[in-house]
C-alpha cells in the first residue's frame, strides 16, 4: 500500500479507504487468522461446539453456522470457535481463500512531510501493529 503523506491525514483518510478495499478482495491487514477449528467429514452432519458467546451470530448462532455451511454446500463438519468471531471471518475460514499479510509504514522522502502532518502520522501509525 503506498499512500501519498501529504494529503494523509486531511478530510481523505486514503490509509483508511485502501484497507477497507483491500479487506474487501480478501485481504485482511494486520490480522491474525480467527481461532476457528473446521474439518469435514464424511458423515455424521454438522457438530458446532462454542467456546465463548458469539454476539455477531445472533441468538442463536448454530443456526446462522448450519445456514453458511449449506450455502457451501457442506453438510458433514465439524466446527469449534474457540474465540468471539465474525461472519465474515467464519466465511473466511471456510473458504481458505483469505490471506492475512502484515504491512509497515514507510515514510519516503520525509522532507516532504511537514512538522505538524509528521506528528499526526506518527500518532496515526502508532496504532498499527
Amino acid at each position: 500500500m503506498v499512500l501519498d503523506a501529504s494529503k494523509e491525514g486531511t478530510t481523505n483518510n486514503h490509509r483508511k479507504i485502501l484497507e477497507t478495499e483491500l479487506e474487501m478482495v480478501g485481504l485482511r491487514l494486520n490480522q491474525d487468522p480467527p481461532d476457528i477449528y473446521f474439518k469435514p467429514k464424511a458423515g455424521g452432519g454438522i457438530a458446532f461446539t462454542t467456546t465463548c458467546p458469539q454476539p455477531h451470530f445472533g441468538p442463536d448462532p448454530k443456526k446462522i453456522v448450519l445456514n453458511i455451511l449449506k450455502e457451501y454446500k457442506i453438510h458433514n463438519a465439524e466446527v469449534l470457535f474457540r474465540e468471539e468471531v465474525t461472519v465474515d471471518q467464519f466465511i473466511d475460514v471456510v473458504e481458505v481463500s483469505v490471506t492475512s499479510p502484515s504491512s509497515f509504514p514507510a515514510l519516503n522522502p520525509p522532507f516532504v512531510v511537514n512538522r505538524e502532518t509528521g506528528n499526526t502520522l506518527s500518532v496515526s501509525m502508532s496504532i498499527i501493529r
